[in-house]
């Protein structure tokens, strides 16, 4: 959300990817499929939501 500076915000997203990646890593996708970027508040859209981004390589 917009509450916090952009720092924190950052980090939250960090770890919601982490916890993605994991989360897949477990379901048997392979690591080195995975990219996992956080981004934060940076082009987080008009709701200003924490954004990250997830890529399943095939």
């Amino acid at each position: 959300d917009t509450v916090g500076n952009a720092t924190d915000n950052y980090n939250i997203g960090r770890d919601n990817v982490k916890t993605a990646r994991s989360l897949m890593i477990q379901n048997g996708i392979g690591s080195n499929q995975i990219v996992t970027i956080p981004k934060g508040e940076e082009s987080s859209g008009a709701a200003g939501n924490n954004r990250s981004i997830v890529v399943i390589v095939k």
